[in-house]
């Protein structure tokens, strides 16, 4: 959470993205679901629900969860002198893209999670990424033509 609220000071052009999304469709069903046992829903838990998708950030030490919402990312995005090119999601990113997306990111990379039965090897994991920043960054190649 300090590096993305740090966001200006590293001006990055790019970020890695591995954690959780939470999203609010899915939850808004749970809750229709647990309404008709309570019979109301919290007026804070509806303004939640209206706001989106949201990145679930877990502090190390603590491990407290802190939800940022895409109209939030934008406006630590915004602070930067650059634009944010290109955000490496992995994990949970049926919704992050998305969320990257809404708040400027000009490329969103997804990769979802392999299947338990896939064992990739870690020589592999290992030799993709470092080609692939390496294309980013020193090679200054375009994010679409790196993870080709």
């Amino acid at each position: 959470m300090d590096n993305l609220l740090n966001f200006d000071k590293y001006n990055p052009s790019g970020i890695h993205f591995s954690g959780h999304i939470k999203n609010m469709t899915t939850m808004e069903k749970e809750l229709k679901v647990n309404l008709k046992k309570v019979g109301y829903l919290p007026k804070m838990i509806k303004e939640e629900v209206d706001k989106g998708d949201c990145l679930v950030i877990e502090e190390p030490e603590t491990y407290q969860a802190q939800y940022l919402y895409a109209e939030e990312l934008t406006g630590i995005f915004s602070k930067s002198c650059l634009p944010l090119h290109f955000v490496f999601c992995q994990g949970h990113t049926d919704y992050a893209p998305e969320i990257f997306r809404k708040a400027g990111a000009l490329h969103v990379v997804a990769v979802k999670p392999l299947p338990d039965e896939i064992d990739l090897e870690d020589p592999v994991l290992t030799y993709f990424t470092k080609s692939f920043y390496t294309r980013i960054w020193a090679q200054n190649s375009q994010v679409c033509v790196c993870f080709e």
